[in-house]
């Protein structure tokens, strides 16, 4: 373990969801085993069809393994797990991992899964900057990957940060690379800025200060981009200023 790294078994994030309960991102360990099957038992056929290009039945025992073994320097999973109301773990919300690649050890391939019942929120915005930062901790500079053409929801993730040229076709799927930013670098700080905007909507909706139904949550992203939607709650933030009374006519003398 390096002993500078923030994405080590000792991390632990824990963030408001839009319903008032929590969710912990924390790296993914061997315990995990039983959520993750039940997380899988979870996923629609369409989004299995979207992570593995084909509605997959079930995991093998090699790929369970791979998910729950500890994180090293070539791989490692950040799991979002729901609390109950007593702050212990519950549900499996979603999942980011990357694994260093054999053929090009500068790259890591990507992938983020989140459970159908939680897709659409932003959530994936967050596990995208944690990953990232988690890739940048151990000098991985380059992601790659591969998705559905048709999967809309993921391209719109990585677009901001996949370069010109960036995707390219393979009949029905989209293979992309973008390179990791630095922790310092300013794309990193947007990547957080992104995430901070989703977290701060959460609090906002838990704290009933805006009223957003959960299924136009991600078009409300989407439309206004996370540094605008930032803005605009941070201005709802903001106390009003107090408004002064109209003055009394008085009445006329007869």
């Amino acid at each position: 373990m390096t002993p500078d790294r923030l994405f080590d078994a000792s991390y632990r994030e824990e963030l408001t969801l839009p319903d008032g309960t929590r969710m912990r991102l924390r790296l993914a360990d061997r315990g995990d085993r039983d959520g993750i099957l039940a997380a899988f038992d979870r996923l629609s056929p369409e989004t299995r069809v979207q992570r593995w290009f084909y509605p997959k039945m079930r995991l093998t025992e090699a790929e369970i393994e791979a998910l729950v073994s500890p994180a090293d320097h070539d791989h490692g999973a950040i799991v979002a797990v729901q609390l109950d109301e007593h702050d212990a773990e519950a549900a499996p919300i979603g999942m980011a991992r990357f694994v260093r690649s054999r053929e090009d050890p500068a790259a890591g391939e990507i992938a983020i899964t989140i459970v159908d019942d939680w897709q659409g929120l932003g959530i994936g915005r967050i596990l995208l900057h944690r990953l990232l930062a988690m890739m940048s901790e151990r000098r991985i500079p380059w992601a790659d990957g591969r998705l559905q053409a048709e999967n809309r929801r993921m391209r719109r993730l990585l677009e901001p940060y996949v370069p010109p040229g960036g995707f390219q076709r393979e009949d029905e799927l989209l293979r992309f690379r973008f390179p990791v930013p630095a922790l310092g670098d300013p794309l990193m700080a947007q990547l957080a800025r992104n995430a901070a905007a989703v977290t701060h909507m959460f609090k906002r909706m838990a704290e009933g200060g805006l009223v957003l139904p959960l299924a136009l949550a991600e078009k409300r992203l989407q439309a206004l981009g996370p540094k605008a939607l930032l803005e605009t709650l941070q201005r709802q933030d903001r106390p009003k200023p107090a408004q002064s009374k109209p003055a009394q006519s008085k009445p006329a003398k007869s």
